[in-house]
């Protein structure tokens, strides 16, 4: 498990939803039709951790959605 924020980060509204990503992102839909956000190397994390990836889960963005059955 990777934590990218500290919770003094998170006391002060770092790493909010929405505060760190941008409309330039890499999104692409894995094999199990989950949104998949990429970040470049060194613009969350050190450089050795390559592109960092995150993995959201289809329920916490399902209401989100033109249609319910779009990443299904």
């Amino acid at each position: 498990m990777k934590t990218y924020w500290t919770k003094k980060d998170l006391a002060e509204n770092e790493g909010v939803k929405g505060s760190i990503l941008r409309a330039a992102h890499t999104l692409y839909l894995n094999r199990r039709h989950q949104l998949v956000i990429v970040f470049n190397q060194f613009a969350i994390a050190l450089g050795y951790m390559g592109n960092p990836k995150f993995v959201i889960p289809t329920k916490v963005i399902e209401k989100d959605l033109v249609n319910p059955n779009y990443l299904k």
